[in-house]
C-alpha cells in the first residue's frame, strides 16, 4: 500500500518522513493535495490555451491573401479584409515565387 491511500483510508493528515531512523519532516497530506490541485489546474490551463491556438491555426488555415507585384495597395487592403488576416504575401507574377509580403 502507498502513503496516500494509507493516509486517507486511516484519516492521518500527518506523516512522518524517517531517513535513518530519524524523522526528518512531516509529511502534511492537505498541502500535498493542495499543490497536486493547483499542478492539475495549471496543466488544464496551459492545455486550454495550446487547444485555442491550434484552433486559430486551423481556422485560419488556407485563407491566405495573395496578390501580384502589379495589384494596387487596396487590392491587397480588400482581400486581407474579405479574409479577415492581417497580411498578403506578394507573389510573382508566374505564381511560383514569393516576393515579399504586405502586412
Amino acid at each position: 500500500m502507498t502513503w496516500p491511500y494509507l493516509s486517507i483510508t486511516c484519516k492521518f493528515r500527518h506523516l512522518p518522513v524517517v531517513e535513518n531512523g530519524e524523522v526528518i519532516a512531516i509529511l502534511d497530506i492537505t498541502r500535498c493535495l493542495y499543490d497536486a490541485i493547483v499542478r492539475m489546474e495549471k496543466a488544464a490551463e496551459q492545455s486550454s490555451v495550446i487547444a485555442a491556438a491550434v484552433e486559430g491555426v486551423e481556422r485560419h488555415r488556407g485563407s491566405t491573401a495573395s496578390v501580384s507585384p502589379a495589384d494596387p495597395v487596396y487590392v491587397a487592403a480588400k482581400k486581407m479584409q474579405e479574409l479577415r488576416v492581417n497580411s498578403a504575401v506578394i507573389v510573382s507574377l508566374s505564381g511560383t515565387k514569393i516576393q515579399g509580403i504586405l502586412t
